[in-house]
Parts: C-alpha cells; structure tokens; sequence
C-alpha cells in the first residue's frame, strides 16, 4: 500500500514539476482598477495615500529589502478628467524626479501590451553618502483615462538583481495576469 501512494505521489511530481517550472516566480499585484498587474519578489505591502486632488486616494504597493525598494502603483484618474498621452507621460517623469530630488540619466519611449509608455533611468542624492538609483515604467491611457506607475530603487548604489525582473513584469489592460 505504501509503494502504491509513494508512485502516486512520484507520478505526480514527474506530472506537475515541468509546468511548475515554468511558472514565473514571485506574487503577482493587480492594480485596484484590474487594468495592471507586475510581479513582486514577494507580497508587497498595500497602502492608501493622499492623491493630488481633495478627497484622492491613491493606492500603493511597495516591497523593500534592505537599501531596495519596488514600487507599483496606478488606476484611473476622477470621473470626467481627459487625458493627452504625451503630456500625462511629461508630467508623472516630472513628479517623479521631483519626489526623488534625482534628474533621468536616459528615457526610452516604450509600448508594454498596446500602451504607451517610457522607461526613466535616474539618479540622485541618496542615504548613506551613496548615490540612489532608479528606473521606473510610466504608462498613459486616454481612454479610460489613467496611468500606472512601476519603480525601482536601489539607494545603496549596488544593482538590484530583481529590478530588471519587476519592471518587464508588468501588463496592462487585457494582458493584465490572472491571480493564481
């Protein structure tokens, strides 16, 4: 009876192991709109915040390890706001800089399943007398109106391993990833 359920149990493993493989790692967020998802290292910590208009909240999920930091954040702007792609783009690189006090060493113009967007590469002060350094996936939607937000930071001025992971993570409207 015992090398019955001990084959089974192999059967299995030889059965699930391949597709377990090929499972991307990591725990997926899904945006409060559902219209974005990207893959954290492990379970982000879910806040609201404070948006630019009275009464906005804004929500955020951030993973930290040590010196490193993943950001994500996003959904669709207050009922009845318009939206020019380009100036949308213009300003969340400009609100960005401005929060980390850093200035972009390179902005490539991307497109990540339909939606556009732009990959920012940035440097700037950070703690410990060493620079901090960053890159984040800014996307704009004119219909519905939206953006979404992915960040990296390393403030220790060694490369984070996962960022590169994280932000090619990321999928947006149809594309987004189911949850498991």
């Amino acid at each position: 009876m015992r090398h019955r359920a001990w084959v089974g149990i192999a059967g299995l493993l030889v059965t699930f192991t391949p597709a377990l493989a090929d499972a991307p790692a990591g725990v997926v967020y899904r945006s409060a709109d559902k219209r974005m998802t990207v893959r954290f290292p492990a379970k982000p910590t879910e806040q609201d915040h404070a948006g630019a208009t009275p009464g906005e909240k804004v929500h955020v999920a951030t993973w930290i390890d040590g010196d490193k930091a993943l950001i994500a954040t996003g959904g669709p702007y207050p009922a009845g706001t318009a939206i020019e792609v380009k100036a949308g783009l213009d300003n969340a690189t400009t609100g960005l800089l401005q929060r980390f006090h850093a200035h972009a060493t390179a902005q490539t113009p991307l497109t990540v399943d339909g939606v556009q967007g732009r990959e920012v590469a940035f440097e700037g002060p950070g703690p410990y007398d060493k620079p901090l350094h960053g890159a984040a996936r800014i996307f704009a939607v004119a219909n519905p109106p939206s953006s979404y937000l992915i960040i990296t930071v390393q403030m220790d001025g060694k490369p984070d391993p996962n960022a590169r992971k994280f932000l090619d993570s990321v999928h947006l409207g149809d594309k987004v990833e189911a949850r498991p």
